[in-house]
């Protein structure tokens, strides 16, 4: 995934209904909502009925929810991450260049005069 797809993740994140997303507000034992903000935005039930947006298993809600939030959350620590690396690896190449001139030093030290 490139850093362009991940903007476009936390674009989409941004454009989205500002969490938290709650889940978890059941009934029967067998439905739950999902609201952000005072707004139900999706029903989780066995049988969906009406204009709804309608989901048939539980979990859904929950990962449905939580993802508001960790979605966005994990593409900032994966671009964080990304540029830990590059800075990283720009440092390995400062490092090698010293290594390398160092050796160089040392040939000229250890060299038989002529």
């Amino acid at each position: 995934m490139t850093n362009k797809q991940v903007q476009e993740i936390l674009d989409r994140a941004n454009a989205a209904t500002q969490g938290p997303w709650e889940d978890g507000v059941t009934w029967a034992g067998t439905h739950a909502r999902i609201r952000a903000g005072g707004l139900w935005l999706l029903t989780i039930a066995p049988e969906c009925e009406g204009a709804f947006p309608c989901f048939r298993n539980v979990s859904d809600a929950v990962f449905i929810a939580h993802a508001r939030a960790d979605v966005p959350d994990l593409c900032r620590d994966l671009l964080a991450a990304r540029e830990s690396i590059d800075t990283m690896l720009a440092r390995i190449t400062e490092l090698e260049a010293v290594r390398d001139r160092l050796a160089e030093v040392v040939r000229m030290f250890l060299a038989p005069e002529s």
